[in-house]
């Protein structure tokens, strides 16, 4: 991931599932890209649900959220572009689903989100929504959100490693 990011040069860069462990071994990106990332943003947990947000442009608010639990955060940050332009960026982690379980909260938070952001000018949900493109709660995210899915029109693509022969 180091090397990625070295390579690429983003202007934003979302992390999820940050640890203490990932903390430290990512620590270089604050030394580093000292100069390059202006504002660094990194919550880790332990619980799997630690995010971390960087971004080289100018960051006049970022909020760490619980929308459903405190222990399940989001990131809440407002990006300036080059040409002045404020862009909401929401990075989200919520729980994922499990065979048996009910997704409610995880529906609410997805669905809380896409209210909250229905009426910004310009806005940016992403991280590991925990979810496919065709479900129901997608469906509800989309309606709720009014926002576009960049997928659509663009073909199929896996969230699993398709390279697996299970998958």
């Amino acid at each position: 991931m180091l090397k990625l990011v070295t390579e690429r040069k983003p202007d934003l860069l979302v992390l999820c599932e940050i640890n203490e462990r990932w903390a430290e071994d990512i620590g270089s990106l604050k030394r580093h890209f000292a100069s390059y990332f202006v504002h660094p943003f990194v919550h880790p947990q332990e619980n799997s649900y630690g995010i971390a947000l960087y971004s080289q442009l100018d960051m006049p608010r970022c909020e760490l959220r619980g929308m459903v639990r405190e222990a399940v955060p989001s990131i809440d940050a407002d990006i300036v572009l080059g040409d002045g332009q404020t862009v909401r960026v929401f990075a989200v982690h919520p729980k994922p689903p499990q065979p048996g379980a009910d997704t409610t909260r995880r529906d609410a938070e997805l669905v809380m989100v896409g209210r909250e952001v229905r009426d910004d000018p310009s806005v940016i949900v992403l991280g590991d929504l925990n979810d496919v493109g065709w479900s129901r709660t997608s469906n509800l995210f989309r309606e709720a959100s009014q926002l576009m899915d960049p997928r659509i029109g663009r073909g199929f693509y896996p969230t699993f490693d398709a390279t697996s022969w299970i998958m």
